[in-house]
């Protein structure tokens, strides 16, 4: 399942916790962040994305396709905001840090990432939504 429900600051997405889904999200950002000509770092925001939509699949519904995972995209003349959420219990994002793990880690390193490419990070009480700020910078 892939539902996306598009408005004219962005849309909403509603896709079973499946890995391809990440990239067909992936893509619909990318595709409506470049059409409106106005938001800088691409790479980096959709990098981010990434990572939050793969922790809500991987870890948040365990890969499970009978779960959802929800994306909404809303973008004005002065920020991006992405919120991503799962159907999971949460994790406890106090106890986490967003600077990377070390070198030789193999996992760990989703939240610095977020963190490296958006102005503000949060998470819900529960820990099953994160929302990311990316501040756009005024045009002359």
């Amino acid at each position: 399942m892939f539902n996306l429900r598009a408005h004219e600051s962005g849309f909403d997405c509603v896709m079973s916790a499946e890995v391809d889904n990440v990239d067909l999200a992936a893509s619909e950002v990318r595709r409506f962040l470049e059409g409106r000509g106005n938001v800088t770092g691409l790479f980096g925001i959709e990098i981010a994305l990434r990572e939050a939509l793969l922790n809500a699949v991987m870890h948040g519904s365990y890969g499970n396709p009978a779960m959802s995972v929800a994306l909404r995209l809303r973008v004005d003349e002065k920020a991006l905001r992405l919120v991503v959420q799962d159907q999971g219990q949460g994790f406890s994002w106090r106890d986490e840090t967003m600077q990377p793990p070390p070198p030789d880690e193999s996992k760990g390193r989703g939240l610095a990432i977020m963190a490296r490419y958006f102005d503000r990070v949060r998470f819900n009480d529960t820990g099953n939504c994160v929302e990311m700020l990316h501040v756009l910078q005024a045009r002359d």
